[in-house]
């Protein structure tokens, strides 16, 4: 362990909310590398909250271990560990950042490709199939008949309401992840 690591590992301990409780002394072994890198404890703590911390750690150090895993190879220098801790998330849970309204919109042809994936606006594969010529494919389900009125195909049409589209991925919860 070099010397610097015990006051690096203390203030993770402070940080880091599922390291609370845990030795300094196995924090410090666990963080060992990136000391030995000379990391700073800011870049060590934007490196960890790259990704979202599950909400129980059973194993604080492995799970600091399975994190910090790669760290060096991916941030070799000090430049790119400096630009990546100034651009990583400063929330470690994304409840934290709170309403997405103060976001600029994302520009239209990118907001399309992200309805487009997510399967708002894109027609189903039937009605593709219908549109080319194609057969139905035989999946033992009625195809029913696309009838749509002019009204709703102006509407599928129109610009998306962007603070529409920014409160539909405020409102999305994604699963919890836990690591034992």
């Amino acid at each position: 362990m070099t010397p610097d690591t015990l006051p690096l590992a203390r203030h993770l301990i402070a940080e880091l909310p599922w390291l609370h409780g845990t030795p300094a002394v196995a924090v410090a072994r666990a963080c060992r590398e990136v000391s030995a890198a000379g990391w700073t404890a800011a870049e060590v703590l934007a490196w960890v909250r790259l990704r979202r911390a599950p909400t129980s750690v059973r194993n604080p150090i492995a799970f600091l271990r399975h994190r910090l895993h790669g760290a060096t190879e991916c941030w070799s220098t000090p430049e790119l560990r400096q630009r990546g801790a100034q651009q990583a998330p400063v929330h470690e849970r994304w409840e934290d950042l709170g309403p997405l309204d103060h976001l600029p919109a994302p520009p239209p042809d990118i907001a399309r490709q992200i309805l487009a994936a997510l399967g708002h606006g894109a027609p189903s594969r039937a009605a593709r199939d219908r549109a080319r010529g194609l057969p139905l494919a035989d999946r033992g389900t009625v195809e029913l008949p696309l009838e749509v009125s002019e009204a709703e195909l102006a509407a599928a049409r129109r610009e998306p309401d962007w603070p529409e589209v920014a409160a539909a991925f405020a409102a999305l919860r994604l699963p919890e992840s836990r690591v034992d």
